[in-house]
Formats: structure tokens, C-alpha cells, sequence
């Protein structure tokens, strides 16, 4: 079962993976790897967020490099869903949903659609596509799950932090079993599993409208 209570939410998994922090050196540390940093500024498919971006039409789905951000269009499907993973990156070690990760995200969507929103991808299991997913939407954020049950929300708020069409950061924190979701740097949300996530990171857009990613960040731990 889970459970959820916003702004300090509590939401507690089952989730069974020990991770041993690795140390080649305990008298003089190897220095941390540098961040990962994502501009989707770059015009080659192959080569922009590890070459998983989708490109052209793939109804009701339509992706582009504009040479500033990664674009994904949806007219018609208000529960379409689409996403874009990594299960792992040059000199990273451990999972990646470990550390920080962050996305600068616009949604351009109708002012009353709750559903349509865009952000981050979070402990991505590859065997069996379960996932959370942290948007913002054109009035506010949203929570998913998705697992054997289906994608539904766990949390779906307005808030007077998030302006319609404009650019927000998306950032999860997590520490084992402990999340900390924030929109530009203000803290709306707190997940906490029964073990450390160990799952992959992406971007998600979910619903109808016009979705742009801008810049996408992983630090580790």
C-alpha cells in the first residue's frame, strides 16, 4: 500500500536492494565524478541524452531538436504518455536515481487541463517499466506511480509556484530510500521507501500540448 501526504509527503514502498558505496582509497578519496549536464542544445539524435530521443512523428507524438531544447507535441491524445531513460552514464557508478537530478521543463497545455504536465523519470526499472513520474502541469505538479496497477497520480496539487508557459526546474534529492522533490529550489514534496532506489533517471511528458527540456542534470551522491 501506499501512502501519500503532500509537502512532506510519506510514501512507503517495498523496494529490496542493498548498494555498497564504493571506495578504491579510504585514505585519500578518488575526486567525485563531474556532474552529467544535458543542453539538448546539440543537433545530432545519436549523440544528444545518449541517442534515446525520439525524432519525428510517432503518432500522436512529434519530437524535434530546435537547437535549443528537445521538443515533444501532442494534439490529440490527452492519455498519451512518453518518456525517455538512462540506466547509466560514462564514469557513473551505482544507480542513478541516486544523487540529483534535475530538469528545466515548459508545458504549454489548456490553463484547465490538470493531466497534461512534463519533468522527470525516477527510478526507472527496466524489467518490469515501473517508474515515478514528477511533472509540473500548466497550474501546478503532479505525482505518478506506475507499476502492475497502471500509471495513476498519487498527488496532483495547483500551487502559486508554477506560471503557465513559463520555464521550471524540476529536482529530485535522494539519499537511499529518501526523496526530496522541489520546483525551482522550493521543496513541495518527500517520498521515503523500505530501500534505496536503484532504478534509472529520463524525462516524461504525459497528456496533450507542447513540452520543452532545456537542460538536464544528474549529480552523484
Amino acid at each position: 500500500m501506499i501512502h501519500v501526504r503532500t509537502l512532506g509527503a510519506l510514501i512507503a514502498l517495498t523496494l529490496v536492494l542493498g548498494v555498497a558505496a564504493a571506495q578504491t582509497n579510504p585514505l585519500a578519496p578518488a575526486p567525485a565524478p563531474a556532474p552529467y549536464v544535458e543542453t539538448f542544445s546539440g543537433s545530432d539524435p545519436a549523440v544528444v541524452f545518449g541517442g534515446v530521443l525520439s525524432i519525428g512523428a510517432d503518432a500522436p507524438w512529434t519530437g524535434a531538436l530546435t537547437g535549443s531544447a528537445y521538443e515533444l507535441r501532442n494534439a490529440t491524445d490527452g492519455g498519451a504518455v512518453r518518456f525517455h531513460y538512462l540506466t547509466s552514464l560514462p564514469g557513473a557508478s551505482g544507480p542513478l536515481s541516486q544523487g540529483a537530478v534535475s530538469v528545466e521543463v515548459v508545458v504549454r497545455a489548456g490553463a484547465s487541463d490538470d493531466v497534461a504536465g512534463a519533468g522527470l523519470i525516477l527510478d526507472y526499472q527496466e524489467a518490469t517499466r515501473d517508474y515515478f513520474a514528477f511533472v509540473v502541469t500548466a497550474r501546478g505538479y503532479a505525482l505518478y506511480r506506475r507499476d502492475a496497477q497502471g500509471l495513476r497520480a498519487l498527488v496532483a496539487e495547483a500551487s502559486d509556484l508554477v506560471r503557465a508557459g513559463a520555464a521550471h526546474r524540476l529536482t529530485a534529492r535522494t539519499t537511499g530510500g529518501q526523496v526530496d522533490l522541489f520546483i525551482d529550489d522550493t521543496f513541495v514534496l518527500g517520498l521515503e521507501s523500505g530501500g534505496p532506489l536503484d532504478g534509472g533517471i529520463g524525462i516524461v511528458a504525459i497528456g496533450a500540448g507542447t513540452f520543452e527540456y532545456r537542460t538536464f542534470v544528474r549529480q552523484v551522491p
